[in-house]
């Protein structure tokens, strides 16, 4: 009887079934809290495999979701089939000052890349087993990783390796009544293949 009074005391945090459809608005009122959604995948990046597109009515409007701690990565083989992802709702606001800080992050990347290339041309060769137990940079590691990430920002219109990636976002800040863009998306506990 104890056990079952234990158990009746618990109660199953509520779950919000989101429209894909609506995201960007249902979104805005269910930060934080547990969601569901439905889509149909159209891409997972190919780095870790932590980021999964989804699309509803709109092949255009792709939202995305992240895989959370619970998940290694999204496999490659769910794209162009229809799943359920069970998650939480998460934001991110993003203004003027942010952009700023970005975009001096990104200049001491590239100060720092830019003196890994030079070193990288007067380099001697090395040990392969230096470089795999992470004794060595490995510069042509990095290059190949740098050039799947152009591939993967062409494709969908959003990454780190895009010149003026900020300018979309800009124009969503002056858009907006508070000088602030607000983005959503689905920090993913767990998901399943919809079967149809």
């Amino acid at each position: 009887m104890i056990l079952v009074m234990i158990s009746c005391g618990k109660k199953q945090a509520k779950v919000t079934e989101i429209d894909i459809n609506k995201f960007e608005e249902q979104a805005a009122t269910l930060v934080d809290q547990q969601v569901s959604m439905t889509g149909m995948v159209v891409h997972i990046c190919k780095h870790g495999g932590k980021k999964m597109f989804l699309v509803g009515d709109n092949p255009d409007n792709k939202i995305v979701v992240f895989a959370g701690e619970q998940i290694s990565e999204f496999p490659v083989e769910l794209e162009g089939k229809k799943v359920k992802v069970f998650g939480i709702i998460k934001e991110e606001i993003i203004t003027e000052d942010t952009i700023r800080q970005w975009e001096a992050e990104d200049a001491a990347n590239d100060t720092a890349n830019k003196s890994i290339e030079v070193n990288a041309g007067n380099a001697q060769p090395v040990d392969a087993k230096a470089v795999k137990e992470g004794k060595v940079e490995n510069v042509a590691v990095k290059d190949t990783a740098k050039s799947e990430c152009i591939d993967e920002s062409a494709e969908h219109k959003e990454g780190k390796c895009e010149d003026d990636r900020y300018a979309a976002i800009r124009q969503k800040i002056a858009e907006s009544k508070d000088g602030k863009y607000r983005r959503y998306w689905i920090e993913v506990t767990k998901f399943e293949e919809v079967k149809e």
